[in-house]
């Protein structure tokens, strides 16, 4: 089971041990030879010195050298200088982030549907390492209220970018079964006939009742008919408590 929950992906994104780029990150890191390792290392460390050395820059770092020892003398004080940190290679690689409009903005300037749609689209590569490097025979891949904060238009994107990614739906071979949650009528309106799964509290039982419309008895002619029927309006019947269906042709 694989979920993507994105009640605090801003937090998540900006944190490194719950990141959902860490493991991206940590792949990158992985996959670099000695080579390329002394070449970055050389790059950042050149980097350093010349703004080290920068006079207005190596002026600010000699006011605070100075300002320490009027403090607390020279015995005590600790020699400063500004610098970028960290230089090592693998911590510069930690350090790196998202960034948005050609790196103007961080990951906390985004609008809260464009750090959902991050956060899952890193997740999704998450869960694709693993099942490319062999680590899952098969996955549940669930994601909670995809719709959560994104335009209509991109929810419906959204669902059909994991309907074609779900091995039940093409590619018999795919490791993988989609499962999304959602309250949204414009993903149950493009979702297939027979994909729905309806989940029922049963006050009387106290359980919750799942019906699914997979093996119901539809012809092909039902089929076309309730999938062209459900727009976005009508999929909130698939939302009701109770309704009344009624009139005309019904």
């Amino acid at each position: 089971m694989f979920k993507a929950r994105w009640r605090d992906a801003e937090k998540d994104l900006s944190s490194w041990r719950n990141s959902p780029l860490r493991p991206l990150i940590e792949e990158l890191s992985a996959s670099l030879d000695d080579e390329t390792r002394e070449e970055i290392q050389t790059q950042v460390d050149e980097a350093q010195r010349e703004l080290a050395d920068h006079d207005e820059v190596a002026a600010t770092a000699e006011r605070i050298s100075e300002r320490l020892i009027a403090i607390a003398g020279e015995q005590h004080a600790v020699p400063v200088s500004l610098g970028l940190a960290p230089t090592r290679v693998d911590a510069l690689l930690r350090s790196l982030r998202l960034l948005l409009d050609s790196g103007i903005r961080g990951i906390g300037d985004a609008s809260l549907g464009t750090a959902n749609l991050i956060f899952l689209a890193l997740k999704s590569l998450e869960l694709d390492r693993l099942v490319n490097d062999g680590e899952r025979d098969h996955t549940f891949f669930v994601v909670e209220e995809p719709e959560a904060h994104l335009h209509p238009h991109v929810q419906r994107l959204v669902y059909r970018y994991f309907l074609g990614t779900d091995g039940d739906n093409g590619d018999e071979g795919t490791p993988l079964t989609t499962i999304l949650t959602t309250h949204s009528p414009h993903i149950a309106s493009v979702t297939p006939i027979r994909s729905i799964v309806l989940l029922r509290h049963d006050p009387e039982g106290g359980k919750t009742i799942a019906v699914s419309t997979a093996n119901a008895p539809f012809t092909p002619r039902d089929e076309d008919d309730l999938q062209r029927y459900i727009d976005v309006t009508r999929g909130e019947i698939f939302f009701f408590t109770w309704g009344d269906l009624g009139g005309r042709g019904c």
